[in-house]
């Protein structure tokens, strides 16, 4: 069965709608940067902060991805963020990304070839959702390239998203999108619309860095829903 027939299995059974990466051993007494550290000196780094990145990583492999947060993943230094992610976009909306203290990022899967670097992290919002962001970036500098929102899982306020992901390559993979919302600002006497949407997205970046998310199949259903005060 091909990948997207596996997904369009999960949408019509729904009620609704490799890499070798050689890994580098590092320590902290080898690879000490301070959260004060200026710039010039985390720019003048660059192979140790590549060494950091993918010996805290997984290898970006084939296969369904746990969107979870790995219970042995350590989670990124402050000063990795301010550094290399603070003010990057995100795909698809533009999100800026910034460092939280309470609401860590924490390290997940690396890729590499001889020109280019993917990595992806994990954040875990308590109060709302999990979010899996991937990112590439030059390997002599670590310029950030571009950065994606790759799949999610969470809820709030009448809202639930569960992504299911499939990597298929080094570079690209397929997400299951299905997300719910109830509409409270349409309460007619106690009742309003809950909407069911199911999406098939293929996903990818391109040889230089550039990430790509094209819907393949959607599926939409809506019905009325009894509000519980």
């Amino acid at each position: 069965m091909s990948c997207l027939s596996w997904a369009c299995t999960q949408i019509a059974e729904s009620e609704y709608p490799s890499s070798n990466t050689e890994q580098v051993q590092i320590s902290e007494a080898e690879f000490s940067i301070s959260e004060d550290s200026t710039e010039q000196e985390l720019e003048s780094f660059p192979e140790d902060v590549l060494a950091l990145i993918k010996n805290s990583s997984q290898d970006w492999r084939p296969g369904i991805k746990d969107i979870d947060k790995n219970d042995a993943s350590d989670s990124v230094p402050a000063w990795f963020v301010n550094r290399y992610l603070k003010g990057v976009p995100v795909k698809p909306d533009g999100e800026r990304l910034y460092h939280e203290s309470f609401l860590p990022f924490y390290w997940d899967a690396y890729w590499e070839d001889d020109s280019l670097c993917f990595f992806s992290l994990v954040k875990e919002d308590e109060v709302c959702c999990i979010t899996l962001y991937g990112f590439t970036s030059t390997r002599d500098s670590l310029h950030i390239i571009d950065a994606q929102v790759l799949a999610l899982k969470g809820g709030d306020g009448g809202w639930t998203e569960e992504d299911v992901l499939e990597v298929l390559s080094d570079s690209s993979w397929l997400r299951l999108k299905q997300e719910t919302y109830l509409d409270f600002d349409a309460d007619s006497g106690g009742f309003a619309p809950m909407f069911f949407d199911t999406l098939i997205m293929e996903g990818y970046f391109n040889r230089e860095g550039v990430f790509y998310e094209i819907t393949q199949d959607s599926v939409h259903k809506s019905k009325i829903v009894k509000l519980e005060y």
